[in-house]
């Protein structure tokens, strides 16, 4: 809701009808943003974060469908979303070296956060064993 209120906002202003020759207001694009970004993140915790430990289960149990895995996955990260996005909130600062970087940082970046995600998978279910 507050996405469409702020996309009928910019239309009243005319920002999407051609050589009008209005000014959109800058606190309305910066609205829109912030609610785009606000979706993107209660999708990406809400959907995605449930069911992100469905590939390290299908790896590790090949003889399961991808129905099963995904359930499976929802299942297990039943009560710690919370913590899985806080892990991700933690690498906020590497992220945002990577866009500094123009992406250059995600060589070293993708594939930590890649250990860090088989780590978390390992410590839910029981297999993490260091040294």
């Amino acid at each position: 809701a507050p996405f469409s209120v702020s996309l009928s906002n910019l239309v009243y202003v005319g920002a999407f009808t051609i050589n009008s020759g209005k000014n959109v207001p800058v606190w309305s694009i910066l609205l829109l943003s912030l609610c785009g970004l606000a979706g993107m993140i209660f999708l990406e915790v809400m959907v995605a974060f449930p069911l992100s430990q469905a590939l390290f289960l299908y790896i590790d149990h090949q003889e399961l469908s991808a129905r099963e895995c995904l359930s499976k996955s929802r299942s297990l990260m039943r009560g710690h979303v919370t913590e899985f996005f806080l892990l991700h909130l933690s690498l906020a600062g590497y992220f945002a070296l990577c866009v500094i970087s123009m992406g250059l940082g995600l060589v070293w970046v993708l594939p930590y956060l890649n250990v860090i995600k088989a780590n978390y998978y390992m410590n839910l279910t029981g297999t993490y064993k260091p040294y």
